[in-house]
């Protein structure tokens, strides 16, 4: 079972409540994979603004990634995302996404599953 990075979209409480709902659904001798941003280091770093080295998808177009991070102050963030889609030095279609996180840290998620007792493969 893997959860796919999705954690940060619910809160603190709602961490907890889907480590334990995962683990009743784990079959005996099951696994439990966990796929998550490093938000320890997310929230140290603070970082306002992260920029993506541009690509070339189809046809030449060149896409622009950019993520503006507001820090609030109940400890969730809201990430912008921009996508700008460039053809011969013209933008042509842009893109905005809108997330709305709750980071949690490693130490909650280790001692829930250790409460759980699941273990470290």
């Amino acid at each position: 079972m893997s959860t796919g990075n999705a954690l940060a979209h619910v809160d603190r409480q709602g961490v907890v409540k889907t480590l334990h709902e995962l683990d009743n659904l784990i079959r005996p001798g099951g696994y439990l994979y966990l796929d998550s941003r490093n938000w320890d280091i997310a929230m140290k770093k603070y970082n306002r603004f992260l920029f993506a080295s541009p690509f070339i998808c189809t046809e030449g177009v060149r896409v622009n990634y950019i993520q503006l991070w507001d820090y609030h102050t109940d400890d969730t963030i809201t990430i912008h995302i921009l996508h700008a889609y460039e053809l011969e030095g013209r933008i042509i279609r842009q893109e905005i996404f809108e997330k709305h996180l709750t980071p949690f840290s490693f130490d909650l998620v280790i001692s829930t599953l250790n409460k759980l007792g699941l273990r470290n493969c």
